[in-house]
């Protein structure tokens, strides 16, 4: 997609060389690294825009990562996060019928999760604040890619998963 938007520069980090090697034909350069020990390999103050979907989740000490996102933005800069929502509205249907969240059951590799509230107290220490954002939500129990309805500012807790925002101080 920025690419394809007249982005200038991108670039990628992962720990899995495969993903790696998957977008690195888009990145003008990339990285290796274990998010909760290595620093990350870039100037501070140098991105305007970080993406990370679907990362919180697999790191069992975010802080690290959280403040070299946070060292490599620009003043003003955007953080663009996604993290599966565990209480989501299929989450809770899924339980009450005696089924685990998907969350839990589709990625062994998911070992921390968050709330709104939570994910407000992670950012308070670096003096920044998500806004969470709207997307959708499923009323599948069973294939949660059916079924779908949009959210809105009412409803985003119910989100399958939390899209958020910090706007960098």
């Amino acid at each position: 997609y920025f690419k394809d938007h007249e982005a200038k520069y991108i670039a990628g980090i992962d720990i899995s060389q495969k993903s790696i090697d998957n977008f690195s034909k888009i990145c003008n350069k990339t990285q290796k690294a274990d998010l909760e020990i290595d620093e990350f390999d870039f100037e501070s103050n140098y991105f305007d825009i970080v993406v990370s979907f679907m990362t919180l989740e697999h790191l069992r000490d975010p802080e690290l990562y959280l403040s070299e996102i946070i060292r490599v933005l620009k003043k003003n800069g955007l953080l663009i996060m996604s993290i599966p929502n565990i209480v989501s509205l299929i989450s809770r249907v899924r339980v009450v019928l005696g089924i685990m969240p998907q969350a839990v059951t589709n990625d062994k590799t998911h070992i921390k999760f968050y709330t709104k509230k939570e994910l407000i107290l992670l950012f308070k220490p670096f003096d920044q604040a998500p806004k969470m954002i709207p997307t959708s939500f499923s009323l599948n129990p069973f294939n949660n890619n059916k079924l779908r309805v949009p959210s809105n500012n009412l409803t985003k807790s119910l989100d399958d998963h939390l899209l958020f925002v910090v706007n960098i101080k």
